[in-house]
């Protein structure tokens, strides 16, 4: 009989064991799905920290673009201004000497529209004095007859 309780005994003990050691895994176990859970809401964080990292080193790379797209169409349009200002002082200096041509060439037009005047006058005069020669002569002829 003895030797049955100390059995029975034994195998209770067993059972307790039995019952802690699975209450033991149970504790492992929730304790490894905690961890679990950690790890997961940690990566995450890291994750949405990275992202958050990254999206911002974008839109600086991004706006840095924009301000050198914004300088280079700033230059180019200086370097338009500057090429239409040659432009137009490139025009005003042709029509400047143009004029200067055009005047020239009146000036000689007028000089020798004054000499060829000048020449016709002398022609009329010179005709005028044959035609007062002439007629002195005439009249000296009829006076002498």
């Amino acid at each position: 009989l003895k030797e049955a309780q100390e059995l029975e005994l034994k195998l209770r003990l067993m059972d307790l064991e039995e019952m802690k050691l699975k209450q033991e895994e149970e504790v492992e176990r929730e304790r490894m799905a905690d961890l679990e859970e950690f790890k997961k809401k940690k990566l995450a964080k890291i994750e949405a920290d990275y992202e958050e990292k990254r999206r911002k080193k974008l839109a600086k790379k991004k706006a840095a673009l924009e301000l050198e797209k914004e300088v280079e169409k700033e230059r180019l349009r200086i370097i338009e201004e500057k090429k239409a200002k040659k432009k137009a002082d490139h025009e005003e200096k042709k029509k400047k000497e143009e004029a200067k041509v055009e005047m020239k060439r009146l000036q000689k037009a007028n000089q020798q529209a004054a000499a060829l005047e000048a020449q016709r006058q002398a022609e009329l005069v010179f005709q005028n004095l044959e035609a007062t020669m002439m007629a002195t002569e005439i009249s000296k002829k009829y006076q002498s007859s």
